[in-house]
């Protein structure tokens, strides 16, 4: 067994261990703050501390930042990939890396946010550095389990997870004609007028012609074909400028929700006003679980606004115990640093929650919208993605729409990258 040795109790600290040895690297270990324990123990070891005792070969120097309990501006110095956040660039700590980004601690000290109220990544470090398409919580974790064998060859054992996919579908919007309140078709009817529309709404409203958004049937095939896990975010807001769907009052709407939760995952896609609004998330929360019949548990934001650390204790406190919206709108790769799922650390309360943070690979329109990529080139992109996450054992989480992947309207082609991603999945061994 590895044993730790800490010699000041910190939450911190136990938490990044915990992420590395029990979620990254599986293997037995144990954390002491008795010094006689460690010096007395034969098998793997270290300590780590900002100062090392005497004849101890078997030590990572601390940067300080994971004995503290307060939250403070750290500027990070980047060097061939490692993520530095003292001025010291000659010991690297891999324990503060690892922490630092999966705290998001930047995310609470650089307070410059875009229109909607979300992070900036260009205020991030890793993309500052360019480096959002490395899993550098699991580059660093590699290190220190590198490392540990040098120290400690054939006793350092574990078996790494398998990597998993998981199809995430958000319902902004369940159709784009039907079931909608008359005078919301009759404006919709008078705009096709004055454009050019593929489909035209007068004939999806009489029935001869099939709903654009209107995929489902589509997507429940496509879950049954590759096996992997489908997982719909469905939207239960009141008609305002940023939530459009149709209202969860409606019958129709209702019986998707129920027909599609027969078969797949459901969770909640808290309404754009909820992060200033905190008792819609009770009230969403509570229609969906009316409508399927269970506990809802998984969560993902609109628009993947959420500020840190209140949504996220909103969400604890209504019974979220998955959340879904580490990811940015205009840029796909790790935010967080990762590929792989972790805990959410609360930096005030400076303690780990059962609150667990799932990764978004990248969002459908992030390619067509915000980078300009044609269905080709956003498939190399994707394919480029798979074989990173694939590599590093970690979890490919795409984030698409209903209407994106039914080849309509400004999405006609979209449906080949969606179903090339999915076999792509398949091929490479995904589960």
């Amino acid at each position: 067994m590895l044993t730790i040795y800490l010699p000041e109790k910190s939450p911190r600290s136990i938490y990044v261990f915990n992420h590395i040895f029990s979620n990254l690297f599986p293997l037995p270990y144990s954390i002491t703050h008795d010094l006689q324990v460690f010096v007395n123990h034969t098998g793997p070891k270290f300590m780590y501390h900002k100062e090392n005792i005497p004849e101890n070969y078997f030590f990572w120097k601390s940067a300080g930042i994971l004995e503290e309990t307060t939250i403070h501006i750290i500027n990070p110095v980047v060097k061939n990939e490692l993520i530095y956040l003292t001025e010291d660039t000659e010991d690297f700590d891999p324990f503060s890396a690892i922490f630092y980004l999966l705290s998001r601690y930047e995310e609470y000290t650089r307070p410059h946010r875009d229109q909607h109220g979300r992070f900036l990544p260009e205020n991030s470090v890793i993309f500052q550095n360019r480096l959002e398409l490395i899993p550098l919580v699991e580059k660093y974790a590699g290190m220190v389990i590198t490392t540990l064998k040098t120290w400690f060859p054939g006793q350092i054992n574990y078996t790494r997870a398998v990597p998993k996919a998981l199809i995430t579908i958000d319902i902004d919007s369940a159709y784009a004609y039907l079931h909608k309140p008359w005078y919301r078709k009759q404006i919709l009817v008078i705009k096709s007028f004055f454009r050019k529309e593929e489909t035209p709404p007068l004939k999806v409203i009489y029935g001869k012609k099939k709903d654009p958004y209107d995929s489902y049937d589509y997507l429940i095939e496509m879950a049954e074909k590759t096996g992997f896990n489908f997982l719909y975010f469905f939207l239960l807001a009141g008609w305002n400028r940023y939530d459009k769907n149709i209202s969860p009052k409606n019958l129709k709407y209702r019986q998707l929700i129920k027909k599609l939760s027969q078969t797949n995952l459901t969770g909640i896609h808290p309404s754009y006003y909820s992060p200033e609004r905190t008792e819609l998330y009770k009230k969403e929360i509570r229609i969906l679980s009316e409508i399927t019949g269970r506990p809802v548990t998984a969560s993902r934001q609109h628009y993947l606004r959420f500020s840190l650390p209140f949504t996220y204790r909103e969400l604890i406190k209504n019974g979220i115990t998955e959340e879904y919206s580490m990811g940015y709108a205009g840029r796909s790769g790790f935010r967080a640093g990762t590929c792989s799922p972790f805990y959410w650390f609360d930096m005030e309360q400076n303690a780990v929650t059962d609150l667990k943070i799932f990764p978004v690979s990248y969002m459908d329109n992030t390619f067509s919208d915000y980078y300009g990529m044609n269905p080709e080139e956003s498939i190399n992109k994707i394919k480029t993605l798979a074989e990173i996450i694939y590599q590093n054992h970690g979890m490919f989480i795409p984030l698409w729409h209903n209407h994106t992947v039914n080849d309509y309207g400004p999405y006609k082609g979209w449906r080949k990258v969606f179903e090339e991603n999915l076999s792509l999945l398949k091929e490479m061994g995904y589960e």
